[in-house]
């Protein structure tokens, strides 16, 4: 459970935009991926168009060299050809542009998914936790009120680990704590480790008396 929670509307906000930023971008590339296609298909018609545009020229040409054909004839012939040439070009263009667009789009798409990846982190975030079970020391914010970046909300103590320091002579010291032997010399040493055992605290702040076992 996370011992506090800092309002997220504002990044809650921002992870819908971005989400549906991506839909957005995710459509723009399956539509020109389709798109690409049909140009594909057009782009063949428009050029079987271009080529008999270039052969109906060619022939109205030679009949006017035997004034078989009117000079009308050829410019209509010559202008058909033109605006075939035109769409077959524009046509070509659009289909070798298209990795160039498609690259941009992903690289947007890109962008996007990486935006949501932050205003997640951010969310989570928002939920703050820490990584030991302990008691509150203090609470130096209220539930509602603005702070700062850096700023102490509260103090928590990891009951898991007490330090008490005392004055103790050595030979008491002695009775109550287990060192560990020397394995040159089986003796127990002063600076040798302390060994780990179940002991039982008492506290007297109240009459009654309170202690825990570790």
């Amino acid at each position: 459970e996370p011992v506090c929670r800092i309002d997220d509307p504002a990044y809650q906000t921002r992870e819908a935009r971005t989400l549906a930023r991506i839909k957005g971008f995710e459509n723009q590339i399956e539509e020109l991926k389709i798109s690409h296609a049909a140009d594909r298909k057009r782009l063949e018609i428009a050029r079987r168009n271009q080529a008999l545009s270039q052969t109906d020229f060619k022939r109205i040409q030679g009949l006017l060299k035997t004034d078989a054909a009117p000079r009308s004839s050829l410019d209509r012939a010559e202008l058909a050809l033109n605006r075939a040439r035109d769409e077959a070009a524009r046509l070509n263009r659009r289909v070798q542009a298209f990795p160039h667009t498609l690259n941009r789009a992903h690289s947007s798409l890109d962008e996007a998914r990486a935006e949501l990846s932050s205003v997640r982190n951010d969310i989570r975030f928002c939920r703050v936790t820490v990584p030991f079970t302990g008691r509150v020391r203090s609470v130096n914010a209220e539930n509602g009120q603005y702070v700062e970046t850096g700023q102490e909300l509260a103090v928590l103590a990891d009951d898991s680990l007490l330090e008490i320091e005392m004055a103790s002579d050595i030979r008491d010291v002695r009775q109550w704590l287990r060192f560990d032997e020397d394995p040159a010399t089986g003796s127990r040493n002063w600076f040798s480790g302390i060994k780990q055992v179940a002991c039982r605290v008492f506290g007297t702040d109240t009459d009654s008396g309170r202690s825990r076992t570790g």
